[in-house]
């Protein structure tokens, strides 16, 4: 029973992770090209994917507690 609020935030986030997704891909095939290639290393292309790596997996997290994706042991619950 999600809400049409819950439906559109779930939506987004799922949209937002595509879109960080494809940009980690991009920084990071910049920075070989730039590094190796162009040999002008960009300054910003190290952590630009680590911030968008780290919003990433929050994001996938709270996404995936939502679809109740997480491993569980439910090993304790059942013997309590």
């Amino acid at each position: 029973m999600d809400s049409t609020f819950i439906r559109r935030l779930t939506w987004s986030i799922e949209r937002i992770l595509i879109v960080l997704s494809v940009s980690i891909t991009a920084v990071v095939f910049l920075q070989v090209v730039f590094r190796y290639l162009l040999r002008q290393p960009l300054f910003w292309s190290e952590e630009l994917p680590r911030y968008l790596l780290i919003w990433m997996t929050f994001l996938a997290a709270a996404l995936a507690q939502k679809h109740d994706a997480h491993k569980s042991i439910t090993l304790v619950v059942n013997w309590l």
